[in-house]
């Protein structure tokens, strides 16, 4: 198998990130690279913060040679318009025309959804703290390679209080939770 060029996407502004090393905690992205790294060596991975950086000069040229993004967690909430969620939103549609495989999680899917053109908002049936409980996989997700031997009923490590409010134009939806909906799902990008 040929070495994967993947970019990891900070989700979390510097300051934030600055505090979670301060007390010894890794960024996202910093975990997602350990995790990636962990189970495989055959990985160029790139990380990129759209909300560190003043422009996108030294990415956008290169971006075609990626052949997955992961955008990961956040403290932010997209409905909190700022400079730095703005950014989030024009890579993220920057991704869309240029990356074909996206895995967008928690952040991720809200800068995702957005940027297509749905809409996010402060879940009003409460949030997810340290546990979603009760995920549902319909039979899109029962049928995905992600999903396949996992149970059509778990739980899973969480921490949100948001919820997709509009969908955007989707082509599956592999799961939700009661609490705050949909959680997984293919954007009709194409």
């Amino acid at each position: 198998m040929k070495n994967l060029n993947l970019l990891v996407v900070e989700g979390n502004i510097q300051k934030e990130n600055d505090n979670f090393r301060k007390n010894g905690i890794q960024t996202h992205a910093e975990s997602l690279k350990d995790s990636l790294e962990y189970y495989t060596k055959d990985l160029n991975i790139d990380v990129f913060n759209p909300c560190s950086e003043k422009t996108f000069d030294k990415i956008l040229p290169n971006i075609k040679k990626y052949d997955g993004l992961i955008w990961g967690g956040s403290s932010l909430n997209i409905y909190n318009d700022c400079i730095e969620i703005r950014r989030q939103i024009y890579f993220m549609k920057e991704c869309f025309k240029n990356i074909k495989k996206i895995l967008a999680i928690c952040w991720g899917m809200q800068v995702a959804v957005t940027a297509a053109g749905g809409a996010v908002k402060k879940s009003t049936n409460g949030a997810h703290i340290g546990i979603a409980n009760d995920i549902e996989i319909n039979e899109n997700g029962a049928n995905h390679p992600l999903y396949i031997s996992k149970k059509r009923k778990f739980n899973s490590p969480a921490f949100n209080f948001d919820e997709v409010a509009t969908l955007p134009e989707v082509r599956y939806i592999w799961h939700q939770t009661k609490l705050t909906g949909y959680k997984v799902f293919t954007l009709n990008l194409a």
